[in-house]
């Protein structure tokens, strides 16, 4: 069995939140085929896990002391890029050389190019695989029109970021969308694999008559986005045409909650060990997103509970959904608003979008679907590699 190191700033398991899903879902499925070794770049101990033969953590270095405050102070206004050593440090490097002599590593898969610097403790036959999860100059672009581009300031040069992406032998792109960009700004086709999220079909039947909306995505610079145009330009005109609907909100962050835990129109859900309890409590999920990159997984997850979602263009970019029977996908108050009131008031067309979203999960999103190329390709470039002598 090949073996293949998988590079992550936080263990996957539990798989509580975006990041953690999109890890943990691809190497559940790669354990069929592969051997797989942790390493964990974060400051925290990891338990053994069922995924992986075996679990290396290393910790960031700690800034201390007098010196080392300078130097952060200088790094920050420097505004280091994401390749910087600041991000992805020596010792990481370190034990990536450690871990591949030690198990024979055959490739290696690193989650987000700002710990792409890890390939450099790698020979130079093991297969370089890199996990974008995000184009990150594109984010960066959109936090910045919002008001919050400092927070992701370090992504802001685009050539920077594609030449990390050429640089390795293969980049998994998470939606249709980034797929295409990345072939459009220069990387090969062959170099480029798009590689979503699975979902299994796990249709919920909800006793909800009361006209209640909900909406998965309470933390996050898009989504707090998302909630305050939504709740305070939005909700309320469909409250003048469904004097009883209320938003349900999973997951509100401190800024959400103390914007709205006092609005009798919104209730703010205690954190629930299963997710589908929330949408239980729905008749129709929305995702009124104005920005957004990537994969909503919020989005898909709705499908595959076979849930009616009235969502907008940044909440469908770049899935298999062109049959998707919305036919307005703005965000925009007036229009959003529209298509939630025929959500709740048309029965018929509340069971066309959860019929056709559920369907997308399954011709699009299955487990088989989403990894069977991945796998393949994992073991026809590393047989490719192992024929090439080894330069290291």
């Amino acid at each position: 069995m090949k073996k293949l190191l998988i590079i992550a700033a936080e263990c996957p398991f539990p798989m509580r939140h975006g990041f953690a899903v999109r890890v943990g879902d691809m190497t559940r499925y790669l354990s069929r085929n592969f051997e797989q070794h942790l390493l964990v770049y974060g400051p925290d101990d990891v338990p053994p896990q069922e995924h992986f033969a075996s679990v290396t953590v290393v910790r960031p270095p700690v800034v201390a002391g007098v010196g080392g405050a300078l130097r952060a102070v200088r790094q920050r206004l420097r505004q280091a890029h994401f390749d910087h050593p600041m991000y992805a440090s020596d010792e990481l490097v370190a034990a990536v050389r450690q871990l591949q002599e030690q198990h024979d590593i055959d490739g290696c898969i690193v989650h987000t190019p700002l710990l792409a610097r890890a390939f450099a403790g790698l020979r130079s036959r093991t297969l370089q695989v890199l996990d974008a999860h995000d184009l990150w100059h594109d984010k960066y672009r959109l936090f910045d029109r919002i008001g919050k581009g400092a927070l992701l300031s370090h992504f802001r040069n685009q050539e920077r970021e594609m030449a990390t992406y050429r640089a390795s032998d293969l980049t998994l792109a998470i939606s249709l969308h980034d797929q295409q960009k990345l072939v459009a700004q220069g990387l090969p086709p062959e170099q480029v694999l798009h590689v979503p999220v699975s979902f299994a079909q796990t249709p919920l039947v909800s006793p909800v008559d009361e006209p209640t909306l909900l909406y998965t995505g309470g933390s996050g610079i898009f989504n707090c986005d998302a909630l305050h145009h939504f709740i305070g330009e939005t909700l309320p005109l469909i409250r003048q045409q469904v004097s009883g609907a209320r938003l349900l909100i999973m997951g509100a962050e401190p800024e959400i909650r103390s914007a709205y835990g006092s609005d009798p129109h919104v209730e703010l859900l205690p954190f629930l060990d299963d997710v589908s309890d929330g949408y239980r409590r729905a008749k129709v999920v929305v995702v009124p997103l104005r920005y957004g990159t990537g994969l909503k997984i919020k989005v898909l997850e709705s499908f595959a509970r076979r849930m009616p979602t009235v969502t907008s263009e940044a909440g469908m970019q770049g899935l298999h959904a062109d049959d998707y029977p919305l036919t307005d996908l703005s965000a925009d108050p007036q229009p959003f608003a529209s298509a939630v009131v025929r959500a709740l008031q048309d029965s018929e067309y509340r069971q066309e979008l959860a019929a056709t979203g559920h369907a997308v999960i399954g011709d699009h999103y299955t487990a088989e679907a989403v990894y069977s190329e991945l796998v393949d390709k994992l073991e026809e470039q590393i047989e490719q590699r192992q024929a090439t002598p080894c330069t290291q």
